[in-house]
């Protein structure tokens, strides 16, 4: 506190705030509870103004800041990991920035840490590079020191250095070693790149990864000096492996400890080693690899040069890098499980978007979707509404006169739609008795009511995953509105006598031809529904704002109920005659009449106003003019005539003409004379 106090004024200095906050920090554990929370409160400050100035000067703040959140972390015994994380990247930073006291600073900062934490060779590590960077900087007195205060500790270090003077491994290489791991997101490079440092930084002849996948242990890659080798593709089971022990790997395993064997081929505990036998290796160094308690796979490293090759010193550089490696490991997965997505996705939008292609090309070309008939706009632009229709699940309602194909479009919808495989279920509300209306929709219980002599199904439960189609929606009483749309909305439904509350999973594809909005001012329809079954309106054209696809429509039914062998042919004047009329019925009209003009043998329509002229299939013949006039009328309408008896057969009619084709095509094209169902091209 009277640090606090004393360097109140120097807080602006960046600088002192840097070292104000780690002096604060070696001193919090003597105060009482209440002083080391003001004490971590000022040092949160301070870290908020490092943190700005590091993002505007990295060079010169940012390994402040690691250096300060490392003491703060400690401070309040955060994981290990994280701490280790924060001085490894000070020291790293302040090597690159060439703040050698700061280096040497964060070194001996860290090795008290790992002391404290009972890790002694590593901590030796630490201390002699701080040493080294201090006695760099000219602090002899701060060398002296350090070697006074941890004699014990550094003379350990070099007995082990006399042992194996390649174990002193440089600690910056670590730190590059580490920047290496987390370099990469591709799965492959990565291997590589682990491999490498494994062999370079343990010491190792060959090293092996295993990953573990889908609860088998898989080896992902394994390498020597001279060359890396991939399974990715290939999953090759451990135990299929000749190159490595797998007694080694399985205590591994099971243990999840670090194994180190000065010389394979003298341990007792793995002489019945199949490959240990054979191969009689030297040094084997066996790691997990684990995060969040779980094992993610298994390091193996091997050196039969060298007895005793991996030292403890050695040892603590693979644990340091594991951590590192676990997590780099796990981002390479996501990033390579994230791309597979990505592209099937891609690939699935490609599909999607060839297909819709395929089939607008289809459309325009057939002049029909499915069994909807028709080339003109007004089709096209319901064709359209079909395909968006039917690329998602939302609830649609049709409008349209009667006659114009509702259910048509709907069973399209349908049937291009993820429910194509279940039920298309059809119902005219227009048909229901207002008082069964519920027990139709929600099915009933026995004994509900008079009558009610079986358990039934609603309509909400033979529709389920599939499609209901409700004809006449406008039919539809207040009472049952409210009950459908809490069942669509999720709430559920109870069947009439019933008690338990049943889930509906359909899709509402509804049809009027009323005016819901008028409906709902009026009273007769609820806002709430209407809004529920009005996300997407399609509205059909009537016959009479299409007539363009009459010839087609025409031609389709003829062949649909092989009337062109049993009625009259339809001839220019019929054709006329159809495009003239208004055709309230629209296409169902045209239907009727067109079976009225097979049986009957005559143009009636039932419905047009009785001054409308009847048709007559009579030639015309001109009562006056000049005769070159009325012989060609004579010859068209003979022409016709032929045409129509021979069902349009030209070659036919020229040999019955005493003609060639080429003379009848061209008298045909003279006299505008066509083959009905091509009228309109």
């Amino acid at each position: 506190i009277n640090l606090m106090k004393t360097y109140k004024d120097a807080l602006m200095d960046p600088l002192a705030n840097c070292y104000l906050s780690l002096a604060l920090l070696a001193v919090c554990g003597q105060g009482s509870e209440g002083e080391k929370e003001e004490i971590l409160t000022q040092v949160h400050g301070h870290q908020e103004t490092l943190e700005k100035l590091a993002r505007c000067a990295p060079s010169n703040y940012l390994h402040k800041f690691h250096l300060v959140e490392a003491e703060r972390l400690r401070v309040l015994e955060g994981e290990p990991d994280a701490i280790m994380h924060h001085y490894d990247q000070a020291i790293a930073l302040a090597r690159e920035s060439e703040f050698i006291h700061e280096e040497a600073l964060a070194n001996e900062l860290a090795a008290r840490y790992l002391l404290s934490q009972g890790q002694n060779v590593a901590a030796s590590s630490y201390l002699r590079s701080a040493m080294e960077q201090y006695e760099a900087w000219g602090a002899k007195r701060k060398v002296a020191h350090l070697k006074s205060r941890y004699s014990g500790l550094i003379a350990d270090d070099r007995a082990e250095g006399a042992v194996s003077p390649s174990a002193n491994l440089d600690l910056a290489t670590i730190l590059k070693a580490s920047e290496a791991i987390s370099s990469t997101l591709e799965l492959e490079p990565l291997l590589e790149i682990l491999l490498r440092i494994l062999m370079e930084n343990a010491g190792a002849q060959t090293a092996t990864l295993v990953l573990e996948t889908e609860g088998q242990s898989l080896i992902a890659a394994r390498g020597s000096a001279e060359q890396v080798e991939y399974f990715l593709s290939l999953s090759l089971p451990v135990k299929k492996a000749q190159s490595l022990s797998l007694s080694v790997i399985s205590w591994v395993k099971q243990t999840r400890e670090h194994l180190v064997l000065d010389n394979a081929s003298r341990e007792e505990r793995f002489a019945e080693d199949d490959y240990i036998q054979r191969e009689r290796p030297k040094s084997i160094l066996c790691a997990p690899i684990t995060q969040k308690s779980s094992l993610n796979g298994i390091i193996y490293l091997e050196n039969n040069l060298v007895e005793g090759a991996f030292t403890p010193r050695r040892l603590e550089v693979i644990k340091h890098l594991t951590s590192q490696i676990a997590i780099s490991l796990e981002n390479a997965r996501l990033h390579e499980n994230l791309k597979k997505a990505l592209d099937e996705l891609k690939a699935s939008e490609t599909s999607l978007r060839e297909e819709n292609v395929r089939l607008k090309a289809n459309i325009k070309e057939r002049y029909r979707f499915g069994d909807i008939i028709g080339k003109s706009e007004p089709m096209q632009q319901v064709y359209e509404l079909i395909l968006q229709a039917a690329a998602t699940d939302v609830n649609v309602i049709l409008y349209g006169e009667t006659g114009t194909g509702k259910e048509l479009v709907s069973k399209a919808i349908h049937e291009a739609s993820d429910r194509k495989e279940q039920i298309f279920f059809p119902v005219n509300l227009g048909a229901i008795p207002v008082n069964l209306i519920e027990s139709e929709f929600f099915g009933h219980k026995k004994g509900a009511f008079t009558g009610a002599t079986l358990d039934k199904l609603g309509y909400l439960d033979l529709a389920e995953q599939g499609t209901l189609f409700l004809d006449e929606l406008g039919e539809i009483d207040l009472n049952t509105q409210a009950k459908l749309l809490r069942a669509l909305e999720g709430g559920g439904f109870t069947p009439v006598g019933g008690t338990a509350v049943k889930q509906s999973d359909v899709r509402i594809i509804a049809a009027t031809n009323r005016d819901l909005r008028e409906q709902v001012r009026e009273g007769l329809v609820r806002e709430d529904f209407f809004y529920r079954v009005h996300v997407l309106p399609i509205s059909l054209p009537s016959l009479r704002e299409r007539k363009e696809d009459i010839p087609l429509l025409v031609d389709h039914f003829l062949k649909r109920y092989e009337y062109q062998e049993k009625g009259p042919p339809i001839t220019g004047h019929v054709l006329e005659a159809m495009m003239a009329y208004d055709w309230p019925g629209n296409v169902r009209e045209l239907q009727n009449t067109l079976h009225r003009y097979v049986t009957l043998k005559r143009l009636d329509f039932l419905g047009a106003p009785l001054s409308a002229p009847e048709v007559k299939f009579e030639p015309i013949r001109p009562k006056e003019g000049l005769l070159r006039d009325a012989v060609g009328h004579f010859e068209r309408e003979y022409i016709l005539e032929q045409l129509e008896r021979n069902h349009w057969n030209r070659s036919k009619v020229a040999s019955k003409l005493g003609i060639d084709r080429k003379t009848l095509f061209k008298k045909m094209r003279s006299y505008g004379v066509f083959e009905p169902h091509n009228v309109a091209k």
